[in-house]
């Protein structure tokens, strides 16, 4: 699947530029890499799939302590940063209405 390669490739490049474990806090370069891959090669464009999308990759290829270090608001902000510019991704309003990340986990995530 081209997409799972992809995201491969994003954590992948993500890694080489965090030098220390301190600058592994900072997702938001990962996130926003990983939403834009949801949205053109995965084809997802709403919040709650692209989100379990995310979570799933960096699950996969970071680890469960990886993905349970991301907390709702860092997901809602990447998404939002990155879906502004793409048709057909959801708004701020369905953004926001999600307030639990279980809602994200349950999907699949």
């Amino acid at each position: 699947m081209i997409a799972e390669g992809t995201s491969r490739e994003a954590i992948k490049r993500w890694r080489l530029r965090c030098k220390t474990h301190t600058e592994h806090r900072d997702y938001l370069s990962l996130l926003a890499e990983l939403f834009h891959v949801a949205f053109h090669l995965a084809n997802i464009s709403k919040f709650i799939d692209a989100s379990s999308f995310v979570l799933t990759a960096i699950r996969r290829h970071l680890g469960d302590e990886a993905a349970e270090a991301i907390d709702l608001k860092l997901l809602q902000g990447a998404y939002i940063a990155m879906s502004s510019s793409q048709e057909a991704t959801e708004g701020l309003t369905e953004v926001l209405a999600v307030t639990s990340i279980d809602e994200i986990n349950t999907r699949g995530g």
